[in-house]
């Protein structure tokens, strides 16, 4: 086909570049010896005669076209919502101004769009959806389902394809399409402009809220007023029938209703300090929807999940450099020697002697023994869910050293955990680099209110 002939219309412009795509692969694969290529293509010709089968089905003039499709297609392979839209944007003729300009027009900004949903890392994708991209072979049809206010709920397999079909004959499709564009648009502002990304972004990743409810909360509204409906939505989000700040200070870990609220609390602190503040990134969405998290104890003092003999050593192996950190003059030798010789590969560790280093390791590693604050907003901080109990019951120095491995590494460790762990909170005057005390509790609390104080919805006073 003649590069010429690509212009005539939208089907020939496809199979001319797929054509150009071929004989390019064949002159790379044959390092373009004509006679190995005109062999092979020959090979492949007789292949094609001999096992090739179209199907051409002749319809006729009164025939409903989009119902004839779906009736020959019961059974085979499934087209996606996706691909049924585009074909009645193709096939439109309400484009009757240039239809073939118009038609490429579409495929262009078609294949644009699709592209950057599809972009490095899946940023893009993670700031508008936590599902799954495996969800959506065609990214695009992820705008259609907002546009069509598909529920998640919704049974019928193609309710976004037949929602199109009615809205092309009610608008056209130059006027649909161009709603598409539009609302394509507006998605890559909210991801570029940094507010707008850092509030949805923290609706959407604490489950607060999806894009259709903020799409659908943005609809009509002008800038102002949408920030502070989003700013309304995360409000809702923390709302606990509180008094007063000190009701959200004493959430507590062990009570199943107050976790999903000090998690969305930890994530929320994230997201706002890094907006707030004089921070050159932002926070990673697309990391963040894409691992499981945890609230995990800043400082643990409770032995839960140290059952098996090698759990237990591995927990005295990894303490036992901080024990030598914090007394490196002798002073708990005794201790530090019982340590070493409990954790090695021959010793025999039982239950009642792992419980008695486990309390004095814990008791010499801690700042008093005031375990009330243990389960509360003030000893959690978020980090990626490990399935390692040695690890998720250690002492704060412990775990600081694994943060601070970790950094190193380049793995991803939450803006706030990183500032806690490495005592950002703190004045330095009260720094005490192993311990997790009083002050450092009092300082962390203190940097949360300030951020989240403006997000905190209180009872009016009777």
């Amino acid at each position: 086909m003649a590069e010429e002939d690509a212009l005539r219309n939208i089907d020939f412009y496809h199979i001319y570049n797929a054509s150009k795509y071929i004989e390019d692969w064949f002159k790379d694969a044959f390092e373009g010896d004509m006679n190995k290529i005109g062999a092979s293509q020959n090979k492949l010709y007789s292949y094609m005669v001999d096992h090739l089968k179209v199907i051409w089905y002749e319809a006729g003039e009164d025939e409903d076209s989009t119902k004839m499709f779906t009736r020959l297609n019961i059974g085979r392979i499934k087209l996606t919502n996706a691909e049924l839209v585009k074909a009645l944007f193709l096939k439109s003729d309400s484009m009757v101004d240039d239809t073939y300009r118009n038609r490429l027009e579409i495929s262009m900004q078609w294949d644009s769009m699709e592209k950057q949903l599809c972009s490095e890392n899946n940023e893009l994708w993670y700031f508008l959806t936590k599902e799954s991209p495996d969800k959506y072979p065609t990214r695009i049809e992820f705008i259609f389902d907002l546009m069509a206010a598909k529920k998640s709920n919704e049974r019928e397999e193609y309710y976004t394809f037949f929602w199109f079909d009615k809205a092309i004959k009610d608008r056209t499709a130059k006027v649909l399409w161009d709603e598409i564009v539009n609302n394509f648009l507006r998605l890559k502002e909210w991801y570029e402009d940094n507010r707008y990304y850092h509030k949805i972004g923290y609706l959407i990743s604490s489950g607060s809220a999806t894009m259709a409810d903020i799409f659908a909360a943005a609809k009509g509204k002008r800038k102002s007023i949408f920030i502070s409906c989003l700013d309304d939505m995360i409000k809702r989000s923390l709302d606990i029938q509180a008094e007063s700040v000190d009701d959200y200070m004493e959430l507590s870990y062990d009570k199943a209703k107050d976790k999903d609220v000090i998690s969305k609390l930890l994530l929320l602190f994230n997201v706002e300090s890094i907006l707030t503040e004089d921070v050159y990134q932002r926070f990673p969405f697309s990391k963040y929807n894409t691992s499981e998290w945890s609230l995990e104890h800043i400082h643990a003092q409770q032995s839960q999940g140290l059952k098996a003999m090698e759990v237990q050593k591995e927990w005295l192996r990894i303490h036992l450099p901080s024990l030598k950190a914090v007394f490196p003059n002798g002073e708990e030798e005794a201790l530090i020697n019982a340590v070493e010789a409990s954790c090695t590969a021959s010793s025999q560790l039982s239950s009642s002697d792992f419980t008695d280093l486990f309390e004095r390791v814990t008791t010499k590693l801690s700042d008093g023994s005031d375990l009330e604050y243990l389960h509360s907003l003030s000893n959690m901080a978020l980090l990626a869910k490990s399935d390692n109990a040695a690890l998720n019951n250690s002492t704060f120095d412990v775990k600081r050293n694994i943060i601070v491995e970790m950094d190193r590494r380049g793995a991803f460790i939450p803006y706030c955990t990183k500032m806690v762990f490495l005592k950002y909170y703190t004045p330095s005057a009260d720094n005490q680099v192993h311990f997790w005390g009083t002050k450092d509790r009092k300082a962390y609390v203190d940097a949360i209110v300030n951020k989240l104080t403006p997000f905190m919805t209180f009872n009016e006073e009777v």
